[in-house]
């Protein structure tokens, strides 16, 4: 709710390309105005639920702790190649402070999950998952606060994991994710990659795929992600789930 008015919040893009389908090339102020208008009336999006302050926190926490990592990283790959001594030690006090701050962030992103009971609940569960740590699950709770509440299919097409149909006629074409959450497909790429070298049921089930059915390993490690993603979903909706694959 915004000052008494419910709110839907879609893509972009769906609302340009219903303007497109009604044959409008152009775009201006007054136009999208009328375009959204118009696609709120025959499309009635869902209304969307305002978080919670805790979950802005949370997504706000997050969020800064990856840009500084983002930031880490550049100066490390600085500090390879620097030669002047000056040079290094301006770039070493730089990740020194960067580390430290992280650090505190993260044990703000601890303080604040530990002070909601359905967080805590959430990520006790999902931390069951061998492959889903600290910084996989709170992303997920942060960029995916719908977790619990859907579908399996839902939940995959949220992240951006869902592979698509790509059929016409007697052809059938190889099936691509698109669309869903960036951030969440990061998250969940880095999970998987932990999963297939320590979680014996993912190990198994990336390995078949590549081995028995002949996948291409890319299309098995998105397949161990979108699993990886549906079992968190599971936990957090059922704190006794067991992962079988």
């Amino acid at each position: 709710m915004v000052a008494g008015k419910k709110v839907s919040i879609v893509n972009p893009g769906r609302v340009r390309h219903f303007a497109l389908s009604m044959g409008q090339l152009a775009k201006t102020d007054s136009i999208d105005a009328r375009i959204i208008t118009e696609f709120a009336e025959k499309m009635n999006p869902v209304p969307a639920q305002k978080p919670s302050k805790r979950q802005r926190t949370l997504t706000a926490l997050v969020d800064r702790r990856q840009q500084l990592i983002d930031i880490r990283t550049a100066e490390t790959s600085r500090l390879d190649t620097a030669g002047d001594p000056i040079y290094r030690k301006l770039i070493s006090r730089h990740v020194k402070w960067l580390k430290k701050e992280i650090s505190h962030i993260e044990g703000e992103i601890d303080v604040t999950i530990a002070e909601d009971a359905e967080m805590t609940t959430k990520v006790q569960s999902i931390q069951r998952i061998q492959g889903l740590g600290k910084v996989c699950t709170s992303t997920l709770l942060a960029h995916l606060p719908e977790i619990g509440t859907l579908s399996r299919q839902e939940i995959a097409a949220l992240a951006g994991v869902a592979p698509y149909n790509r059929d016409s006629g007697e052809n059938s074409f190889r099936r691509h994710i698109c669309g869903g959450r960036k951030r969440l497909r990061a998250c969940l790429y880095m999970a998987a990659v932990c999963a297939i070298g320590h979680n014996e049921h993912m190990k198994k089930f990336y390995t078949r795929l590549v081995v028995e059915n002949h996948r291409p390993p890319k299309v098995a490690l998105v397949a161990v992600m979108r699993k990886l993603l549906i079992a968190a979903n599971s936990a957090a909706k059922n704190p006794d789930f067991v992962l079988v694959v």
